[in-house]
């Protein structure tokens, strides 16, 4: 099985990624939601813009603030989140280096500085990043143990990162993300049996996950149970009916389970349903089919 996973690692290092931003992006949103709520810090006009989610006009407002207010780090800080949740890395960084530029201890900066860097491949400045923020923010400490375990994971040190995780639950057990997290560094180390315990610890945390059925299947698939990993994906497009990213990553799964199976009659309905789950994916998103969006059809 070790073999396995050394021979998927090239394709699944973007992947690691990739589903934890996924993950990230949900916190993004709840604390973005907690910042809004603070409105002696933040211009009325700004939160009620944020609130309403028009981020062209938030981000409109803001550069006016700033204009008229240069030393404000949290109207960076805000650009920067927008940006990053935009996926404008680079332009995310900028801000984020404003903030912590008029704000040092502006940690929620420094946070999601480092990450934009994950995010842009730069391993190097990142895990920088994350160790300053482990030593420094006392306050959220777990936070930059989780980060750094992410920037582990995409450098493949899994045993590291597996450490890292677990310093983060540590400090906050009552992160659904951080159990994902350690599950899917035990995912790569080649122990998917191990993994589903801590993606089955994510959902007893927060029932409401939806994130952590997509790594329980893809541990399912590892360990030949389709049953398992059809039925984890089920619960998951049923909560997420309409979204299309979720469909998307389900044909993905429905694929490499059609791939996986051992007759043909079997085969074939994993290929229907990786057919229909791009259908469905192509149907919510309107993009065209070609060889980077939908994989089945070429």
């Amino acid at each position: 099985m070790l073999d396995c996973f050394k021979m998927r690692n090239g394709v699944l290092r973007k992947s690691v990624y990739n589903q934890s931003v996924a993950i990230i992006s949900v916190i993004v949103f709840v604390s973005f939601l907690a910042t809004k709520i603070i409105s002696q810090d933040i211009k009325p006009h700004i939160s009620d813009a944020l609130n309403k989610n028009d981020t062209a006009l938030a981000i409109q407002l803001l550069n006016h603030e700033i204009e008229i207010d240069k030393t404000y780090h949290l109207n960076y800080y805000l650009l920067g989140k927008i940006y990053y949740d935009q996926g404008q890395y680079e332009q995310a960084i900028t801000h984020f280096e404003e903030a912590l530029s008029k704000k040092k201890k502006h940690y929620e900066s420094l946070y999601y500085q480092a990450l934009s860097y994950l995010a842009l491949d730069n391993l190097e400045e990142a895990k920088k990043l994350m160790e300053v923020g482990r030593k420094k923010d006392k306050k959220n400490q777990h936070r930059f143990h989780d980060g750094l375990g992410l920037v582990l994971l995409a450098q493949q040190n899994y045993s590291e990162a597996d450490r890292s995780f677990r310093e983060a639950i540590v400090g906050d057990s009552t992160i659904p993300s951080y159990y994902i997290h350690l599950g899917d560094a035990n995912f790569y180390q080649g122990i998917p049996s191990l993994a589903t315990q801590y993606y089955e610890q994510a959902l007893a945390v927060d029932t409401g996950s939806k994130d952590v059925y997509y790594h329980w299947a893809e541990a399912c698939l590892e360990m030949k149970d389709f049953n398992c990993a059809i039925e984890k994906l089920r619960v998951v497009l049923t909560k997420d009916s309409t979204y299309a990213p979720a469909w998307n990553r389900a044909a993905g799964i429905y694929f490499k389970a059609a791939l996986s199976s051992r007759n043909r009659a079997e085969r074939k309905n994993r290929f229907i349903e990786t057919i229909g789950a791009y259908k469905r994916y192509m149907e919510l998103s309107n993009v065209q089919p070609d060889s980077s969006t939908v994989r089945i059809f070429f």
